[in-house]
């Protein structure tokens, strides 16, 4: 039995978790066998260990592979599992683990964003420049903090919509399906919970036979995902949510809609999915958006008549959902906004104590964008950078372009973000630092206080 593409997905909340994976055509069902790990180490065997079967899927009904899913519930808090997969008969014989929090509004994640794993027939040796980073990016995040209660992705996991192979479905199929090969090969992949939305790379290169959302939908298994019956199907929306300890994760498909336009269509529909997230997870001191084209922006997209269209509605949506937090990939560079209310920057509301940028009870958001996981450079000219530092705020690019404009600083490590939650005399506290993978410096340092919940 041949297993390929496996990875560990979010649940609804922390003490739920879902596995996809590629298996060969003939295995017509998908199991999980799974227990924790004191008495895997006492027993030393999985005669006690649980089974849970979940669901087999065609892929493309290409009669080679399938897609296999399978969730599992009611975990122990802070416990650490061992599992295998198989379909039910037989099973892989490597062990995965990963752990489960603790009953605490105690919570850290970890987002990246724009990683591009990249795969071309005619250059196969493309991607070898880049797993190393891939890996060590990884590698450092869970060094940095290896209790990380989710990995989040803002989207672009690939590339490969733009090989300029765009009518050619077979050949763009084979390379989607590498690239996802390699987003899923480092073990921590299948050992930390990961949550993604969908970025134009991933919903652009199918938009004539619908191949954005089943190629997500083949690999991912998002939590709460509006554009599945349940949790099988192969299509997906691009939305997601969850609830980990006192924050509430909402992914959106700000990205692109079903046709591969830009979403001017989806407007409607998120803030519909966002209705319903708040609704759901009502009780959350933090609501936090992830998606993947950005309103509040830097980069020189005055000619791009989506920029103040994606401005305006993320501000009215979160305006009127109280978002917290609102985190963007696309741009490649890193920028964090003032808190923003109505399409009013609230400067004054952002004090800096010892170093670090605090805002407290502000009823606003802050905007980020998200700097490349992978130090891949974005090639525009930044050309409205004085714009959005006198009305937005920090504005941070890291890049290796040859002509930087004054005034950024440039960073030639691949980042992330880490975000730490804690409730400390009463007051919860959401600290968000950019980190530089290479060397783990934060660049960036802000916190966040509420006295209070919605």
């Amino acid at each position: 039995m041949n297993i390929t593409a496996l990875s560990l997905q979010m649940g609804e909340n922390d003490f739920e978790r879902r596995f996809v994976w590629y298996a060969d055509k003939s295995v017509e069902s998908a199991a999980i066998k799974y227990m924790l790990k004191t008495d895997f180490l006492k027993y030393k065997n999985f005669d006690n260990a649980k089974t849970v079967f979940g669901t087999v899927e065609d892929i493309y009904n290409n009669n080679v592979y399938v897609s296999c899913k399978v969730k599992i519930e009611n975990l122990k808090p802070f416990a650490e599992y061992v599992y295998k997969v198989g379909d039910g008969t037989d099973f892989f014989d490597d062990i995965y683990s990963f752990k489960t929090p603790p009953i605490s509004k105690k919570r850290s994640f970890a987002v990246i964003s724009d990683l591009h794993c990249m795969y071309n027939p005619k250059n196969p040796e493309l991607w070898e420049y880049r797993r190393p980073q891939w890996q060590n990016t990884l590698n450092q995040i869970n060094k940095f903090d290896g209790d990380i209660a989710c990995l989040i992705s803002a989207g672009d996991n690939i590339s490969s919509y733009n090989m300029g192979l765009e009518d050619d479905a077979e050949n763009l199929r084979l390379i989607c399906e590498k690239e996802h090969e390699f987003l899923f090969e480092p073990p921590l992949m299948k050992q930390i919970p990961f949550a993604t939305v969908m970025g134009n790379h991933e919903a652009q290169y199918y938009p004539k036979d619908n191949m954005a959302s089943s190629v997500m939908g083949y690999h991912f298994c998002m939590p709460n995902d509006d554009g599945a019956s349940g949790y099988v199907p192969h299509t997906t929306s691009g939305n997601f949510c969850f609830l980990s300890g006192d924050v509430l994760v909402i992914g959106l498909n700000f990205a692109v809609d079903i046709s591969g336009n830009y979403a001017k269509t989806n407007y409607e529909t998120n803030e519909k999915y966002i209705d319903f997230a708040v609704n759901k997870y009502s009780n959350a001191t933090w609501r936090v958006i992830v998606t993947h084209i950005q309103g509040y922006t830097f980069i020189g997209d005055s000619k791009n008549i989506e920029t103040p269209y994606m401005m305006k509605k993320q501000d009215e949506l979160c305006s009127k959902y109280n978002i917290d937090l609102m985190l963007t990939g696309h741009a490649h560079g890193f920028s964090r906004s003032y808190p923003i209310k109505s399409g009013n920057p609230l400067k004054d509301t952002v004090k800096n104590i010892d170093g670090v940028d605090v805002a407290s009870n502000i009823d606003a958001t802050v905007h980020y964008n998200l700097p490349s996981a992978l130090n891949h450079s974005f090639s525009s000219i930044f050309s409205e950078y004085q714009h959005y530092l006198k009305n937005y705020g920090v504005a941070k690019i890291r890049s290796k372009e040859p002509e930087m404009p004054c005034g950024f600083t440039e960073y030639d490590s691949p980042m992330f973000l880490h975000i730490d939650v804690d409730e400390i005399d009463s007051k919860s506290r959401m600290v968000i630092k950019v980190i530089q993978s290479e060397d783990l410096k934060s660049v960036d340092n802000f916190m966040l206080v509420k006295t209070k919940k919605y």
